[in-house]
């Protein structure tokens, strides 16, 4: 064997996600972890899953997991968006089994600090059989990635002692309302309502721009984009997705600020804030769209995000619809006291 070769087999030797390991594992089947697909479980993607039953994984390790072949549904490949049924059986390579019964402390990569959790309860707007509604701060990842192990998916298996399942999504930076569900029938429902428009969002944001005309609709197609290293979300006539945002002002200070409420028709990665970069007010505290200022004279500190999903409005799986609001965080109030702005919730 070249060299080459042997010295990229024994770097990876090491590393029980790389595709040489797969082939061991493949050749240990014989010892693999078996799961059955229960009724609570039936429809849920095998990723999520997967991250339910092994909290220890960040999302990076279990695509890899799939992505080698190292994880068999009913004895065939499978790919990370790939649903499951009840009855069905997830194989998986035995050296999970000592990552289920290793026994972490506090401070280790995958346990969440006491702290963490307890800063999540108090977050928890409604907790029901079906659905947890958390008002989500400001910094917080909805799942993990390769350098993020605190986020609402771990988090949450630590709180309930299970993984919650997400049925729609918060850019890291926003605040606000955040559905889960609690059970495989309840995402499905959930699930389908977003993706059918049965629900109502409306978001908060402090603008660094007053909006002319003071409200209206914002159409503008939307595409990603690699720019200098960096993916972002630009409009673009040609290629991009239908992108549909209303717009109101609620109230604006002479400096060039204001309040305004949105409200997504459809569901675009940052699609706020590319509309409202677009539309000449860009969002206060974001670095990633627009030229808002990071930091204000007479507010103390660099500006979060100013972006709040105030409430949203949804069939709830038992209870028909309902409406969920998400108190404002501290530093958006201290904002809107700045400026003078006030706001009459419905």
């Amino acid at each position: 064997m070249p060299a080459k070769h042997r010295g990229k087999r024994a770097k990876n030797r090491g590393d029980p996600f790389s595709p040489y390991s797969a082939n061991r594992n493949r050749n240990r089947m014989s010892n693999a972890i078996k799961l059955q697909v229960i009724a609570d479980e039936s429809g849920s993607r095998i990723d999520r899953l997967l991250l339910k039953h092994f909290p220890q994984l960040n999302f990076v390790a279990v695509q890899k997991l799939l992505r080698t072949g190292q994880v068999r549904l009913d004895g065939k490949r499978v790919k990370p968006g790939d649903r499951v049924e009840e009855g069905q059986e997830i194989r998986l390579p035995p050296f999970l089994q000592k990552l289920a019964s290793g026994d972490k402390k506090e401070g280790q990569t995958g346990v969440i600090p006491k702290s963490v959790q307890e800063k999540f309860k108090s977050h928890i707007i409604y907790d029901d059989d079906c659905i947890v509604v958390l008002n989500k701060w400001s910094g917080l990842a909805v799942q993990g990635g390769s350098k993020t192990n605190i986020h609402v998916d771990a988090i949450s298996a630590a709180v309930y002692d299970r993984k919650l399942k997400l049925v729609h999504r918060l850019d890291k930076d926003t605040s606000g309302v955040l559905l889960l569900a609690k059970t495989g029938k309840a995402a499905g429902h959930l699930t389908r309502a977003f993706a059918e428009q049965e629900t109502d969002k409306v978001y908060l944001a402090i603008t660094y721009g007053i909006p002319n005309p003071k409200s209206g609709i914002i159409n503008l197609p939307l595409a990603k984009r690699l720019s200098k290293d960096m993916e972002k979300i630009e409009v673009d006539h040609d290629e991009g997705d239908e992108a549909i945002t209303e717009y109101r002002t609620i109230q604006s200070h002479p400096s060039g600020y204001s309040l305004v409420e949105l409200k997504p028709i459809t569901g675009r990665t940052h699609q706020l804030r590319v509309h409202c970069e677009a539309k000449g007010m860009p969002i206060l505290g974001d670095p990633k769209y627009g030229d808002a200022p990071t930091e204000i004279d007479g507010l103390k500190g660099p500006l979060l995000l100013h972006l709040h999903a105030q409430r949203i409005t949804f069939p709830h799986p038992d209870l028909g619809p309902i409406t969920m609001r998400a108190p404002l965080p501290d530093h958006f109030e201290k904002t809107m006291q700045f400026f003078g702005f006030s706001i009459k919730f419905e």
